[in-house]
């Protein structure tokens, strides 16, 4: 009867609080601000409701010495690790916080030593840089594609001049149309497919820039790719979507790491749930 009564109240929680939903929100905000902030609050019937509190709103209050309050958090004098209440101000204005004491709190942080009062997200320093660049460099080759690819073919007129060459590609224009950016009328020609081209002497058809080669642009991009994957120790087909080289023998080793990573990261994460999961239980039964 004690079990059931106690799987009764952490059941009572988890749909209370959409336990499970918030649960996936806290790892995120983890890894993308590296941290999280809980306020919890019990009324009378003795229900837990958890509500998060975003990072900027944990800033200094106005009157406290440096070596008791910084980042807004609350420590006793000299002992930083200490932490005893959290200045929050939901106005952003520190002349507004409020002390919320630290047994109302849950702080989560990451990539910091114990003794470091906030934490840092995934993204700094490096990770984010290369993320940008290549985030920079698919951009580029992709509107460099889109534009290289509208470029059907190129005539190179060997001995015409600029005039000659516009009277030519206005006589074997089969239509015309209006650019509205640039007010001309633009020719256009018809290739219909099969078509059998013959062209006079001293002209040539260049092929267009999108012939060369790019793949050493993507060799490149997947590169950086496996550089920040190493933050994670996480398989290059996992964060480049190139399988090229996954067979089960590879990806038997190169994920291991991977998975010891992310059990590590589920016992962190366990390790505070478990204590919200705790209070719940301690909120019913004084209730």
């Amino acid at each position: 009867a004690l079990v059931a009564g106690v799987q009764q109240a952490l059941d009572d929680f988890a749909d209370h609080n959409a336990w499970p939903l918030l649960q996936r929100e806290l790892f995120v905000r983890l890894r993308r601000d590296g941290e999280y902030f809980l306020r919890d609050e019990a009324d009378e019937r003795g229900m837990l409701s958890v509500d998060v509190v975003e990072p900027e709103w944990v800033l200094e209050p106005v009157g406290y010495p440096y070596d008791e309050c910084s980042f807004g958090l609350l420590n006793e004098p000299g002992r930083p690790r200490d932490v005893w209440g959290y200045s929050v101000a939901e106005d952003g204005s520190a002349g507004n916080a409020d002390i919320i004491d630290a047994a109302e709190m849950t702080h989560a942080k990451c990539n910091v030593d114990r003794a470091v009062k906030r934490g840092l997200t995934d993204l700094c320093f490096d990770t984010h840089d290369m993320l940008r660049t290549a985030g920079r460099l698919l951009d580029n080759l992709g509107q460099g594609g889109a534009i290289q690819s509208a470029v059907a073919l190129i005539r190179q007129h060997d001995l015409a001049g600029k005039g000659e060459a516009s009277d030519f590609a206005a006589a074997s224009a089969t239509s015309q149309a209006f650019d509205p950016l640039t007010g001309e009328q633009v020719n256009r020609e018809h290739w219909a497919p099969g078509t059998i081209v013959d062209i006079p002497a001293g002209m040539t058809y260049v092929p267009p820039a999108l012939a060369g080669d790019t793949a050493r642009f993507t060799e490149i991009v997947q590169a950086i790719l496996r550089g920040v994957a190493v933050r994670w120790g996480m398989p290059e087909n996992i964060i480049s979507g190139d399988s090229s080289n996954a067979n089960y023998a590879s990806l038997l080793v190169a994920q291991s790491p991977f998975v010891l990573k992310c059990k590590e990261e589920q016992g962190f994460l366990a390790h505070g749930f478990r204590e919200i999961a705790l209070r719940a239980l301690r909120c019913r039964c004084d209730a």
